[in-house]
């Protein structure tokens, strides 16, 4: 299976040629985080040359001070959190060059006292 993380490193710090930099820089799935995304394997992966995609238009958000992800916050309290480096807010999953890519379940994460803040929004396709 083809590593695009692997076939990056290759080029750039041991000068091997790649397909991987004659390819389009954005690669992405129009529907990734869609609400269902427990029933939904993205397989309809687009390459562009820029972001935001051709055909598009810019969307604006706003961390609103309810916890909010939104097009138009209205006033709202300011919200606050505590950051100490050396007791950094764990992650899981992601990609990290060992990590199985993609999103995971993050709850176990958020349950630790002083998580950080959490905003939640709905996004819809302009």
């Amino acid at each position: 299976m083809r590593d695009p993380y692997f076939e990056w490193f290759d080029h750039w710090l041991k000068g091997q040629r790649s397909a991987l930099i004659d390819e389009p820089a954005v690669f992405y799935s129009p529907r990734a985080w869609v609400d269902e995304r427990d029933s939904y394997v993205p397989d309809d992966w687009v390459r562009v040359e820029r972001w935001p995609p051709p055909g598009t238009s810019p969307q604006r958000l706003y961390l609103c001070g309810d916890g909010s992800l939104s097009a138009d916050c209205r006033g709202g309290a300011s919200r606050t959190y505590r950051y100490d480096p050396h007791h950094p807010i764990p992650s899981l999953g992601g990609r990290n060059m060992l990590i199985d890519a993609g999103p995971r379940d993050q709850r176990p994460a958020q349950s630790l006292p002083d998580y950080g803040l959490i905003y939640r929004g709905r996004l819809t396709p302009t």
